[in-house]
Order: C-alpha cells, then structure tokens, then sequence
C-alpha cells in the first residue's frame, strides 16, 4: 500500500508548550496558529487555523521547550490521529457520559471520539514577534509557505455531502497507511491515521458522484480547524445538552482519483515527485520556440530508511536531477537561485524523445542510437532516446548553504523530506530481470506510461530488488497498472555502438534518471484465456 502523508506549515506559538512523561518517554505539545489561504470554498468567514503538535522527538522537543508567544515557525511533518475516549459532565445531574454512549448523530452512534494533530519532523524558528498582529502580518506576507497537506488515503465510508449558505460540500474520512521509526527509539511500526478530508462547490458534487468506500485517492489542501457543538443524552436522567469541541480537517484544494470501486482504472492519472535539493548547477534561461524556458541542475540523496526497504543493488549516494519550466512564476523564482540554495520541489517526472547520437572513435562517423546501438544481440535495438527531468508545481527555497558540504549534511539531517515518488501508470513491455553484485542482488525493470497532471504521458523506467522484484517479475506483464512508492535514482552506464561505416564496436557512456520502488501495488493484471 502506498503511502503519502506531508505536512508543511507556517504558524506562530498561540500557547505555551506543554510536556507529559510517558511509558515511550517525553512528549510535548504545543498550540500553533496559521492561516487558510482565500478560495471560493473556504469553509467558514475566520481563516486562520490552530492545530497542535505533538512529538517525542528529541531535536524537536529541545526546540520547543524555546518556543515563546508569537514564535513564527516552520514545521514539516505529517497529519496524525489518536483514539480518545471523550466524555462531558451532564449540565443537569453532574453525570460524566461518555461520547461513544451519550452521543448520537443522525441516528448513528459516535465512536469514543479521538483527537488530529501533526507530528513535527522537523521544526525551525523563523522570527520572534512582539505581537499577534505581527505574526498574522508576517504569515500573509509568505502565503505560498503557511498551509500545506498531501495525503493519500482509502475512504473508510461513503461520503456525506451538505451546504454551507450556498456552497456545496462533500466530507469523507480516510485511512492513511505509514511506517514510521521515532527518532527516540524503538522499532518500524505501522500505523493507520484517520483524517477527515472537506471539499466545496463543484468539486464537491464531483466527489459525491466518484467517490465511495474504498476508493483511493490523493488529497492536495491545507488545515483547517472547526468548531462544533454534539448533543449528549444523559445516561443517568435523560436529560440532553451541548458539549462544544474543536477539530483539524483537510480542506481540499484538488482531489486525484487514484482507484474508484468497481471501474477498471482506465482514467487513472497520478504522477508526483516531492523532495528537499540544493542547487548543484546554475539556472540557464532560454528561449525555446518563442517561449521562455528555465532549466536548474538540483542533486538530493536517497533517504537511508527508503534505501534500506528498497534493498537496492546501489550504493547510497547523491542523486542528481534536472527541473525544466516555463510557467512565469516559477521561471522568476528558479532566475533568482544561487549556488548551494536549499529548495524545496514538488511536481511530477516528465520525459521527452531525444534523437541521440555519438561519434566513432575509429573513423568519426556520427551514428544514431536508434541504427547503431543493440543490446542483448539482434532481439531489442534501443530507441533513439529520451531525457528524463522534473517539471515543477512551485519551487520554494528553504536556505543558503556556503559549501556543497553543508548541503549534503542539510539533507541527511532532513532525510524525511528527500527524495519520494508516487506515480501509477500502465507497463508499456515485458519486466526484464537481471542481477546486480556478480549476481547477490537480483532486479526487475519495466517502463511504465504514466499521466500527469497536464494531461500529457511520462514514460520512466522502474526498479524493484531482491524479494521484491522476483515477484513483479512473476506477476507483472505488459498493460499490467501498478502505483509506486519510491525515490529517484541517477546510475551512470556504457552502451555500445557499431559504427554503419566501418564496424567499430565502441562505448559510449551515459547517464540516467530512474524510479526505485520500494512498494509496487498491482492495481491491475493482464487476464489470460
């Protein structure tokens, strides 16, 4: 199952941390506020949002115990839930009913109710404010940083539609899958987090009509917090009353179905790459048929957790990608970055035909990939080649590191935010296995056709090792859909050529972009009669 749940935000301290000792350690909570971006289908006229930390993480916890009121902050983590059993004092007979007893909700029954937070990865001071009205002035003075959620989920029941005033709204509640290792200690565990997902206007009537229980989809919004009053019915005399209470929920921006109930896939699109980089090559503009178009080189690594479950045949090294635009807004922001500039990238992996071609060493003739390079004899003649890069949704710079040093060791302290890869797509050939380490490490490899959300086609490879990739080797077969949950790879190569002129066999060397998997689902196989 794939697993997708980010947290970015901008907030300030609305109060002071507290710290409680538990059986697993130290953990600490503290209030933050920021602020809902405007939108035709906020929920609501307030559009700030308070959500609460909580941690056990020791980094973490040493900065927030420095926290003081109107600390602006930046936090990068991921969206939580608890079970809680919630209980209120009857108004009447002093009774204490619990939720999961006394609450009913259009003749259903409540849960014993839990409480949404985000776990912080990690947390920086951006400003410290005198004031309240500071904070709010410095959040809507960075909006494209303050309020950021990706999540991917399964709907745990149908949705339930409304109105707000005149908006239409759909709410459905999702069950997100992580694996997830505390930095205070202790093994891998899973965990399944529970989030309520709100959409408004048209989205909303088209999530009623596609959405139901099962389904799976990708949600790109923001936090948002509510409050709320539930009727309680006293066990003890009879007696109802109100019991306020207050939520976190996901407002969402846009919504991608990834699978629908009983449909065969075929409008399946979702195509995302997310990662922290530094600047490893200066920005180059151009123009490219009239149309201005910038290009920056960015190197990341693999996260060691990731590299581990993967169990590639690769060492652990950097990896070293293109972004490629010629939207306006972020040509001006890719113009401005220097040298060593920490950024933050979301987007999606593009590829584009090149017709390459190299020189013979022996009698300089230029030949094509396409006529002059064969690999495994006369039964696979390569094409004429492709480039591999990332075409970014927003670029957001982070820091300014002085060396490629100090980069390096920026992302290794930020391993959760490297380097993750989410796309589905069609296999477009067999799988071909092979092995790696005079054959300790075994792989399969397969191209995927995959959509993106400019409604154009992707075609990267993919790699699977060890166990893993014995059974998509098994399983998978041409037209098969799969969903990845991986990282890029870079890998330098040798192909060889023979000249058309006079017969020299030569290498020529290369290099590649390409998808590590360390999770394939099988949203669909190929049936044979």
């Amino acid at each position: 199952m794939a697993r997708l749940n980010y947290v970015n935000s901008m907030a300030y301290v609305s109060r002071l941390p507290v710290f409680q000792n538990t059986v697993d350690g130290q953990v600490g909570m503290i209030a933050l506020t920021t602020i809902i971006k405007r939108s035709e289908c906020s929920k609501g006229e307030a559009d700030e949002t308070v959500f609460g930390l909580r941690t056990q993480e020791p980094e973490v916890l040493e900065k927030i115990k420095a926290l003081k009121i109107n600390d602006v902050v930046s936090v990068t983590g991921f969206l939580a839930t608890k079970e809680k059993d919630k209980s209120a004092k009857c108004d009447e007979c002093g009774t204490v009913n619990r939720r999961v007893d006394a609450c009913v909700s259009q003749n259903k029954v409540k849960s014993g109710g839990n409480i949404v937070y985000v776990y912080p990865i990690n947390l920086s001071l951006k400003k410290h404010c005198e004031d309240t009205a500071e904070a709010i002035e410095y959040l809507r003075n960075n909006q494209e940083n303050i309020n950021r959620v990706l999540i991917m989920g399964n709907l745990t029941s149908a949705p339930v539609t409304g109105k707000l005033g005149k908006i239409p709204y759909t709410r459905f509640q999702i069950a997100v899958n992580r694996k997830y290792h505390p930095k205070a200690g202790g093994a891998l565990y899973d965990r399944t987090d529970y989030p309520w997902i709100y959409s408004y206007g048209e989205n909303a009537l088209r999530d009623k009509e596609k959405l139901d229980t099962g389904s799976l989809v990708f949600v790109e919004g923001e936090l948002q917090s509510r409050n709320f009053k539930e009727q309680y019915t006293c066990q003890e005399c009879g007696h109802t009353y109100e019991v306020p209470g207050r939520t976190l929920e996901v407002a969402a921006q846009n919504i991608q179905y990834i699978r629908l109930p009983d449909d065969n896939n075929e409008d399946v699109a979702f195509n995302y790459f997310s990662s922290i980089a530094f600047v490893k090559k200066l920005p180059v503009i151009r123009e490219v048929n009239g149309i201005r178009e910038g290009l920056v080189g960015l190197t990341t690594i693999m996260s060691k957790r990731d590299f581990e479950k993967a169990k590639s045949g690769y060492q652990l090294n950097s990896v070293s990608f293109c972004v490629r635009t010629n939207e306006p807004a972020i040509l001006n922001a890719i113009e401005k970055l220097e040298l060593f500039d920490i950024v933050s990238v979301h987007g999606f992996i593009s590829t584009k035909n090149k017709e390459k071609k190299a020189t013979c060493i022996e009698c300089g003739t230029e030949n094509d990939r396409m006529e002059a390079c064969v690999m495994h004899g006369n039964d696979y003649i390569k094409s004429g080649g492709n480039i591999i890069y990332i075409t970014p949704d927003n670029i957001i710079v982070n820091c300014h590191c002085s060396s490629e040093q100090e980069a390096f060791e920026y992302l290794h302290k930020n391993q959760e935010n490297v380097n993750k890869v989410f796309i589905v797509g069609d296999i477009i050939s067999m799988p071909v296995s092979g092995a790696l380490q005079n054959g300790k490490k075994l792989y399969t490899r397969f191209q995927i056709a995959a959509k993106n959300s400019k409604n154009g086609l992707s075609y990267p490879w993919v790699y699977s090792y060890g166990d893993k990739s014995i059974d998509d080797y098994q399983n998978l077969d041409k037209d098969s859909l799969v969903m990845i949950d991986g990282a890029l790879q870079s890998r330098k190569f040798k192909e060889q050529y023979v000249c058309k002129e006079c017969g020299t066999v030569y290498d020529v060397p290369g290099r590649t972009l390409e998808v590590l998997s360390y999770d394939t689902e099988y949203l669909r196989l190929p049936s044979y009669s």
